[in-house]
């Protein structure tokens, strides 16, 4: 087994930390907090061959440990101690409790916190407007030949930057939401829990008659230990074609319905979940 990060003597038949022992402690929540420490494992010793009632002082002794190291952990940084994943065992030493003819030693191994990574996404959204009296081809789609600045036509993008370490999602942030017709776009993300964040953008345009708009929303998910886009949506003016890519790979494809009178009026889309 590996050598412990550290180790605390107790005294025959005795589950309480003296002095030198709260010293330790205190030294080895400074440690926790320096070295990115995500877990830790207790071990607390007992007599080999003891009673049942005799091999529950194993957990006492890691217990007041492990109390005494949250104690320290919220003294010197409020709130560290709640994050802090503490498990509780116990093994057996030589001798016998009373005798002492072998040292009651706990110990304690530390679980370091994976790095933090930075995955990127780029994502583009498309809606096209049918033209005005037309009807909608049997392919559902209209060929994607109009210009980004063409009014039938409206197109965002985003790059997306999720950080994670391990299976958490610690943030989702966006360079810049831009489009042919707007520099700049509102983007908002809220979490749902610890591995994930969903985000949403939307974009205006307005028109003579009218205004062309549509909405995105997605969810950023890292519970598998690599943050993915799990689900992707656009919502907005009816209109010929709602699409959206994920790095270049199609996530979103919704075509239109029936002859379109008036393009741009307000509607909603179904979603494509990955």
């Amino acid at each position: 087994m590996a050598t412990p990060d550290a180790t605390l003597e107790f005294d025959p038949d005795s589950a309480c930390l003296g002095s030198t022992q709260q010293g330790a402690v205190v030294a080895l929540a400074r440690r926790v907090l320096s070295e990115r420490v995500e877990g830790i494992g207790i071990s607390g010793p007992f007599a080999d061959g003891s009673s049942l009632r005799g091999r529950r002082i194993g957990l006492e002794r890691a217990r007041a440990v492990a109390s005494a190291l949250r104690q320290s952990l919220q003294r010197m940084s409020p709130g560290s101690e709640r994050q802090m994943d503490i498990a509780l065992t116990s093994h057996a030493v030589g001798g016998s409790e009373g005798e002492g003819t072998e040292a009651f030693v706990a110990t304690v191994r530390f679980q370091q916190a994976p790095p933090v990574v930075a995955r990127v996404f780029g994502v583009t959204a498309e809606s096209i407007a049918a033209p005005r009296e037309e009807a909608v081809p049997e392919s559902g789609l209209f060929p994607i030949t109009l210009p980004e600045t063409d009014a039938r036509r409206l197109v965002s993008r985003a790059e997306l930057r999720a950080l994670h370490r391990g299976t958490r999602l610690l943030s989702l942030s966006v360079g810049r939401v831009v489009s042919a017709c707007s520099p700049d776009l509102p983007f908002s993300s809220t979490r749902v829990d610890g591995s994930r964040l969903r985000f949403r953008w939307d974009m205006q345009r307005s028109l003579p008659a009218d205004s062309a708009w549509h909405r995105v929303e997605g969810l950023v998910d890292s519970s598998s230990g690599t943050p993915l886009i799990t689900l992707l949506t656009v919502e907005g003016s009816p209109v010929a074609s709602h699409r959206a890519w994920v790095d270049g790979n199609l996530r979103h494809d919704i075509g239109p319905r029936g002859t379109y009178l008036e393009p741009w009026a307000a509607s909603r889309s179904r979603a494509i979940s990955a």
